[in-house]
């Protein structure tokens, strides 16, 4: 059996489904979620018995998926539903029999009416079930044509005494909803922090802090596909250098093929909008307008994004998923980055907000700048004299490591600030003073944090291993030939 991690009161809803099925009381479940989300997963495991044909308790199973090359192709789902119980069609009224033969192309006739196709597969569901509790498992019902969801949800919202249970997998859509009104919904949401840790810990090569983990569950909504992918695509260096900043974190490969696809469908006004909200931290749409003006953007830009469904617009632009977010904004040519982050960063500088400004004009160079370094290093400084300890230390310029600046072993950081700041300490103790052993760290909006800090723990504690350093108190170990900073904009 699959083993899914976090999914336990989803997979005990559709197991209730299937046990009312084999006792005689027939029920449909949808489930929705966004791609990548675990549905397919979560269906295999809780449809699968000790074969592929074969559910939980000896249940016949049926998987019926869709697929695009067939969503244009009238009743070709089910079709596919009918072939595997042929063997029953005789057992059907001479009306709904010859409705479900033509429909599924096995004789010619004029068109059937759809009320008897819809009864035609109902009545073969039940006689199946007669002699075995059927359960049929449809994924990707969002690429089905529309005759057959109309059919299936037909026999979906008449499953009462049947032993049958049918449990469909769908990503949101107004054509789904539409069709299966009626049908009980059951909505699939991104893992936990502490299940999505565990499977990205179990999907990288080398262990992984999990303080780091916890900022990338957060960073990818706890998407298990995003989780997997980046596990797969980048080092555990690479994700812990990515989870350093407050710019969109990368999305793995096939997510960010179907979040594209979305943004690039919409006008190119709307998409450079998009990158604009996107390359902001703060999400002030005050700050996004006046700067996607800057860059000659209509106002309606916003409008658009909105109306398709990607951003919802209030004082603060909020994505709709942060995965949408980083598909924005890591679709788009590192040039029209730089662009958007220096309209950010101009507008950031007119609003008064110069640790803003400094981030921004820090993603908007190209090779090295002292003027912008020095920006970023007053910026952390700030950060420290307002007790930010998390943000500080990732606040500092990097630089290419060079033999006549900085010391050995600095990974990169060759500029220090000249005394250390009464804050933040030299050596930050690796256990913390509340505990003997090891310290619980935990993650919030600002960062990583110690529960003993003097601004008191962030949020529920994440245990990582003892005698780890905590993450925001490592040096990256890659140099980089940018100044772009990882400081957090306050």
């Amino acid at each position: 059996m699959i083993e899914v991690l976090g999914r336990e009161v989803e997979a005990q809803q559709i197991g209730k489904t299937l046990g009312h099925a084999r006792h005689g009381r027939g029920g449909a479940l949808l489930v929705v979620g966004e791609p990548g989300i675990g549905k397919t997963t979560l269906l295999r495991s809780s449809t699968t018995g000790a074969g592929e044909d074969t559910g939980p308790a000896g249940m016949r199973r049926i998987q019926v998926d869709g697929f695009e090359a067939e969503a244009q192709m009238p009743f070709a789902a089910v079709q596919r539903l009918v072939m595997p119980l042929r063997d029953y069609l005789p057992a059907l009224p001479e009306r709904h029999l010859r409705a479900l033969e033509v429909a599924s192309g096995r004789a010619a006739g004029p068109p059937p009416d759809r009320f008897l196709i819809g009864l035609g597969v109902l009545g073969l569901l039940a006689a199946a079930g007669s002699q075995r509790p059927v359960l049929c498992a449809i994924d990707d019902a969002h690429l089905f044509d529309p005759e057959s969801l109309d059919a299936l949800a037909f026999v979906a919202r008449r499953l009462e005494a049947e032993s049958v249970a049918v449990v469909f997998a769908a990503r949101p859509d107004d054509n789904v909803d539409a069709h299966m009104a009626g049908v009980p919904r059951l909505p699939l949401g991104g893992l936990s922090l502490e299940h999505s840790v565990r499977l990205l810990a179990r999907s990288v090569a080398e262990p992984i802090d999990p303080a780091v983990g916890a900022q990338i569950a957060v960073a990818t909504g706890g998407n298990p596909l995003a989780l997997t992918d980046l596990a797969r695509e980048l080092t555990v260096r690479q994700l812990t250098e990515s989870s350093l900043g407050d710019q969109p974190f990368p999305v793995g490969r096939r997510l960010e093929s179907f979040y594209v696809r979305q943004i690039r469908a919409l006008g190119n006004e709307v998409q450079e909008w998009l990158l604009v909200a996107a390359a902001d931290a703060t999400g002030d749409l005050a700050l996004i307008s006046e700067a996607a003006a800057k860059l000659g953007l209509p106002e309606s830009a916003a409008d658009g994004a909105e109306e398709a469904g990607l951003v919802e617009l209030a004082a603060q632009v909020r994505f709709r998923h942060p995965l949408v977010r980083s598909a924005a904004y890591n679709a788009a040519a590192g040039r029209i980055r730089r662009r958007v982050h220096h309209a950010l960063s101009e507008v950031a500088d007119s609003m008064g907000r110069a640790d803003l400004e400094a981030w921004h004009a820090a993603k908007a160079t190209l090779g090295t700048d002292e003027a912008v370094a020095a920006r970023l290093e007053k910026a952390a400084d700030r950060a420290g004299e307002r007790g930010g300890f998390t943000s500080r230390p990732v606040s500092w310029p990097r630089r290419p490591r060079s033999p006549h600046r900085g010391r050995a072993g600095t990974g990169g950081w060759s500029r220090r600030p000249r005394q250390p700041s009464p804050q933040v300490p030299r050596s930050w103790p690796r256990t913390c003073s509340t505990t003997s052993t090891r310290t619980n760290w935990t993650t919030s909006p600002a960062g990583v944090c110690c529960p003993c800090a003097p601004s008191g723990p962030c949020s529920p504690p994440i245990p990582r291993s003892p005698g780890s350093a905590p993450t925001w108190w490592r040096r990256p170990t890659s140099s980089t030939a940018t100044t772009t900073s990882s400081s957090r904009p306050r």
